[in-house]
């Protein structure tokens, strides 16, 4: 069996699959303080992904009432009983993950619920104590029998993890799950599943679910489609506590501060995994409930609980993270500037029609628009521009352009790489055109995107981490179209990306206006 490193455990452990960790890991941070209970965020979910024939007990994200509430009913006693004793030594963990326990012959620890399990959400919760003259065996399973003493509740948000190291993943047979490398989201290839149920069996926290009509596995997808978009999950935005944050975290070794959840994961250490000692290296994080005891806290979340409390409680009066919560609130005020500033441009281009076309210098513009620029360390920029080129544009809109593309070019270009802006006179069926092209050895766009980055507010795969809004090729193609020209764009993931903008040449005997 493979050794994979699990940071939450502090140690090697046994994995049974090639697991290369993401690009970027998709990842969502959750305050159990300030839960009500209220569903919205199940609700959301449900009508918009579990609304169909055989659905009807999925639920992708649910919201349980500790320590009395299960989905499906005693997902986590059960687990927990299975594997027994577990151990840490400090922060590195003794025991046995579900892997490492695996009875001879499979992959994975693991139990399968029955079809009463999933139909009784939490079932149990109003269920404290049995009551008096009720036998124990009318008690319905895993309701643990608690003294009215216990002055103590919290709720606990739960979706599909997407683990590093995903039980389901390393458990199925036809490899009809796996880990999208771009954002570590787990989804079903559907048209690869049997219907072996090996995935449910596999994963502990039983987000993995059967569908009894299509005879097909079905789980959380992370909200992908928003998350490519740089938009929040549906879970996230309906939440009325505002208790959820969904974000990218990076490795131990690649933390950066000025992230959000590197922030409360790695930096404060006050969001903790949901059981980690299970050796899946789940990627939702949990602030833990400050008036719970700490003993069952620890086994949840694992150790560290005493401290993230402290931390949590301390927050506002510790002067580091009082400044980077003002240093976030700068940012966002920024970004609500330039987001109005970016509306406002491309309101005035829709009002814009097509114009008359002026002589512009291409060579000028081009110098214009790269003084206007700064290139990031380790990233070059050259031109090549054939001299005395001249196109019928507007001066003014065809230095924004070239702008808006270098900036873009450069946004999505780490060091050391390269930007180049090419123009060149060419002929298509007898009439000449000018060719403008902006290259980058950047990420590269996905081909199923391509069609896509002009659309407004679209951003693509990874964008949650970063700063645009999803306007600025939106604007450059209105910019294009007014002044009567194309924009397309060629790419290859990993390979970087060329911008092409054609204009119309204009005779070279003409007087250029920039």
């Amino acid at each position: 069996m493979a050794k994979a490193y699990n940071w939450q455990l502090g140690r090697e452990m046994d994995y049974p699959y090639d697991a290369p960790r993401p690009d970027r890991q998709f990842c969502m941070v959750m305050d159990t303080n300030k839960c009500i209970a209220c569903q919205s965020c199940t609700i959301a979910c449900k009508s918009t992904w579990t609304w169909g024939k055989g659905q009807e007990y999925m639920l992708w994200n649910n919201i349980e009432t500790k320590p009395f509430g299960f989905y499906p009913t005693g997902w986590d006693v059960n687990v927990l009983e299975l594997l027994q004793e577990q151990a840490w030594e400090g922060d590195r963990y003794t025991g046995q993950t579900v892997f490492e326990a695996a009875p001879e012959g499979e992959r994975v620890l693991g139990w399968t619920p029955d079809e009463a399990d999933w139909n009784h959400p939490n079932i149990g919760e109003d269920e404290p104590t049995r009551p008096e003259g009720t036998a124990i065996s009318e008690v319905p399973a895993h309701v643990p029998e608690t003294p009215h003493s216990m002055m103590w509740m919290y709720y606990l948000q739960r979706i599909c993890n997407h683990c590093t190291y995903p039980a389901c993943v390393a458990a199925c047979p036809r490899d009809a799950i796996y880990k999208r490398p771009e954002d570590g989201i787990v989804l079903v290839d559907q048209a690869r599943c049997r219907g072996y149920q090996e995935c449910l069996t596999a994963c502990p926290y039983k987000k993995t679910m059967f569908n009894l009509e299509t005879r097909v596995s079905e789980k959380c997808i992370g909200c992908y489609p928003k998350i490519e978009q740089g938009l929040q999950s549906q879970c996230t935005t309906t939440c009325i506590g505002k208790l959820r944050l969904t974000n990218f975290l990076s490795a131990p070794d690649q933390v950066d501060p000025r992230k959000p959840a590197d922030f409360l994961v790695h930096d404060r250490k006050v969001a903790l995994p949901l059981y980690p000692q299970l050796g899946l290296e789940p990627n939702v994080y949990y602030i833990p409930p400050i008036h719970v005891p700490v003993p069952y806290l620890e086994q949840m979340f694992g150790p560290g609980v005493e401290e993230a409390i402290a931390m949590y409680r301390g927050a506002k009066d510790d002067p580091e993270a009082r400044e980077h919560f003002l240093d976030r609130l700068a940012i966002d005020v920024d970004r609500v500037s330039r987001l109005t500033k970016a509306l406002l441009t491309l309101a005035r281009m829709e009002a814009i029609g097509e114009g008359e076309a002026e002589v512009v210098s291409v060579d000028l513009a081009v110098d214009e628009a790269v003084a206007a620029i700064e290139a990031p360390d380790g990233v070059s920029l050259d031109t090549e521009v054939e001299p005395d080129l001249v196109a019928g544009a507007d001066p003014v809109l065809l230095r924004q352009v070239l702008i808006g593309l270098l900036t873009n070019a450069f946004k999505h270009t780490a060091a050391p790489g390269a930007v180049t802006l090419r123009a060149r006179a060419e002929g298509n069926e007898g009439k000449e055109q000018v060719m403008i092209e902006v290259d980058d050895t950047g990420t590269g766009i996905r081909a199923e995107e391509q069609d896509r980055v002009f659309d407004r507010f679209y951003r693509g795969s990874g964008s949650l981490e970063r700063e645009g809004f999803g306007l600025g090729l939106a604007i450059a193609k209105r910019m294009v179209d007014v002044m009567g020209g194309e924009i397309s764009v060629a790419s290859e993931p990993g390979s970087g990306s060329t911008f092409t903008i054609k204009l119309r040449a204009a005779a070279p005997s003409s007087t250029p206006l920039a």
